[in-house]
């Protein structure tokens, strides 16, 4: 196999990183990185952030690495591979643009995040070996994406996403857009996976529409009684099945004239409380939930519930609801001692996943969608809140470490300097980010003898 890769030195600007922190990739404005031939280029616990200009060829990149920090993939200009392979044995790949998949997006091991972006798959794109332990999850937003002509699709699959269609009409060309945010529109909440179907021709399809998940998107769903819903424009319906399979996992219905969105669910979802907004952010070192309802029925309360790994679960709090109402409420929870390396919790990147089990007078509980908030220390210093939205970075070093003549530098995903500030001795030392613009910074402290490098998103 012949492949070659060319890049001037001021095409790549590499972080090898400082002690343990991760690698990255940046491809500097006004910079290219091109691929020739079939090259395979493994990003071995490595972000890959493309800001010039980045030309993949017919090359393969392969995404591997260990440790819980997730890995950015993205960059100012939407970076567009050929193939892409997930092998993760960690930590989460996690969008940090748009990105598009030309030819194949292959599953080995491991999560893709879409955080929120969107995931193309070209005209030749497709996904190969989705599995529960290896798969698109999209728990903030963003969707995959894959635009085809269908003309009397015979149980077409596009682009591997899961969703069979058929029909004797000419759909023309039809986008369809794959979700993994439980939709709750017109009383129902679905699994952790929608399909939204937008076809040219749209009226008199007499179509059968088959719809895959995954064990790991059933949530709190009883599988067996799973039925199909649609979403016209005006609320979810309840379609029933034509017919269902709880091992091959799908169902399936007929004579649908026209295509829209779609979700999976269970009568016993449907929703007794619209739940209108559910966040988490870090403020210092705790972590504060918030929630809103639009309505209430039989509403005892809500579990706050929370993971290490997004598996395993824990209740830390039960807040009483509002009973009936059709008035708006507002909830808030204070997680004080959230798993991080500030409490002890763990010694890297520690993510803490969050969720809500509304729980009615009877007993019976549905699930809310999922939220995370990271802490990320970097061998004795910690940095919060990471994401930042305002103010400033607050620096915490462990007590055995002589902060005299601290000195901290942020550069941009660029490898620009963009700030230079020396910190007076002593903990909780704050670092001005207010007038950064939004976007990915890497943050070098001297600190004594120690060297320290960590990630850090400034939202706005």
């Amino acid at each position: 196999m012949q492949y070659s890769i060319r890049f001037s030195l001021v095409s790549i600007f590499l972080v090898l990183g400082f002690q343990n922190s991760p690698a990255q990739i940046f491809i500097q404005p006004g910079a290219t990185f091109t691929a020739t031939g079939n090259a395979q280029i493994t990003l071995d616990g490595t972000d890959f952030i493309n800001n010039g200009t980045f030309q993949a060829g017919t090359s393969t990149f392969l995404l591997k690495g260990t440790g819980a920090t997730p890995l950015p993939i993205g960059g100012n200009n939407a970076p567009a591979f050929h193939n892409l392979v997930v092998e993760l044995s960690g930590p989460t790949a996690q969008l940090s643009s748009e990105v598009a998949v030309q030819n194949q997006l292959t599953f080995t091991n491991g999560y893709l995040d879409l955080n929120g972006f969107d995931l193309t798959l070209g005209a030749n794109g497709d996904m190969v070996g989705e599995s529960d332990l290896s798969s698109i999850i999209g728990p903030t937003g963003g969707e995959v994406v894959k635009t085809v002509a269908l003309n009397a699709p015979n149980a077409a699959n596009p682009g591997h996403l899961g969703v069979y269609l058929t029909s004797s009409a000419d759909l023309g060309p039809t986008t369809i857009r794959r979700g993994h945010v439980p939709v709750n529109s017109g009383g129902t909440t679905g699994l952790n996976r929608y399909f939204e179907i937008t076809p040219t021709n749209n009226a008199g399809l007499d179509a059968t529409l088959r719809f895959e998940y995954l064990d790991s998107e059933l949530s709190s769903h009883t599988e067996t009684e799973l039925e199909l819903w649609q979403d016209g424009g005006s609320g979810f319906q309840n379609l029933g099945f034509s017919l269902r399979d709880a091992t091959l996992n799908f169902v399936e219905t007929t004579g649908l004239n026209a295509l829209s969105t779609f979700t999976v669910s269970d009568l016993a979802n449907a929703l007794p409380v619209e739940l209108l907004d559910f966040t988490a952010r870090a403020v210092q070192k705790d972590v504060l939930l918030n929630w809103q309802t639009f309505s209430e029925t039989n509403n005892r309360g809500f579990e706050v519930q929370r993971s290490g790994d997004g598996q395993h679960w824990q209740i830390l709090h039960f807040e009483a609801g509002n009973g009936t109402t059709t008035d708006r409420h507002d909830y808030s929870f204070l997680d004080k001692k959230p798993i991080s390396p500030l409490m002890g919790g763990c010694q890297g990147g520690c993510t803490n996943f969050y969720r809500l089990r509304q729980v009615d007078f009877d007993g019976k509980g549905k699930f809310s969608r999922i939220v995370q908030v990271t802490f990320a220390a970097a061998n004795g210093m910690q940095v919060f809140p990471n994401p930042v939205s305002s103010g400033a970075l607050t620096l915490v070093f462990s007590p055995d470490l002589d902060t005299e003549n601290a000195h901290a530098q942020l550069f941009n995903a660029a490898g620009q300097l963009v700030k230079s500030a020396t910190l007076p001795p002593g903990n909780g030392q704050k670092l001005e980010i207010a007038d950064l613009p939004a976007g990915w910074y890497w943050l070098q402290v001297q600190a004594g003898s120690g060297r320290f490098f960590q990630k850090v998103m400034v939202q706005k």
